[in-house]
């Protein structure tokens, strides 16, 4: 049996939560640090790895059903807003998960500088920064109406 995989943006998004979702529970499973630290000014947050982990795996599935929800009304929504939008909320994901060794490797010597910290404050400013691109193409798909090709 051969599975077709349309190359629309909510699939990504979906495979995207899946595998945010299989890292986080390997994470839980087999790391003995299960809070990571969020120091932003002042204030630290103390957030259970895992729980993170739900919470990116939810919010990818929900903004996987926009995208569905999006196409199956036939919305004109821009291609291009929409390739940008996917690339760049998928791919920090995994630009995160391929740095992060990188940078615990950096953070565990003599000079610990604080890098894993400043890495998931980047990544997080950057992904609320790629939403903004979502509200954008929501609007558009609004203001241009349905498609009436498809």
């Amino acid at each position: 049996m051969k599975i077709k995989f349309k190359h629309r943006a909510d699939n990504y998004f979906w495979v995207t939560a899946l595998l945010i979702f299989i890292v986080g529970l390997f994470q839980f499973m087999l790391s003995n640090e299960r809070m990571m630290l969020i120091n932003i000014y002042d204030t630290y947050y103390v957030v259970n790895k895992f729980h993170f982990a739900l919470f990116c795996t939810q919010f990818y599935f929900l903004i996987g059903a926009i995208y569905w929800l999006l196409y199956k009304s036939k919305r004109n929504i821009n291609p291009k807003l929409t390739k940008l939008h996917a690339k760049a909320t998928t791919g920090i994901v995994f630009i995160y998960l391929i740095a992060l060794p990188i940078v615990n490797y950096l953070d565990s010597g003599i000079l610990s500088k604080g890098y894993a910290n400043l890495l998931l404050v980047l990544v997080i400013a950057i992904f609320i920064l790629a939403q903004l691109l979502l509200l954008a193409n929501i609007i558009v798909g609004l203001v241009k109406g349905r498609n009436t090709t498809n």
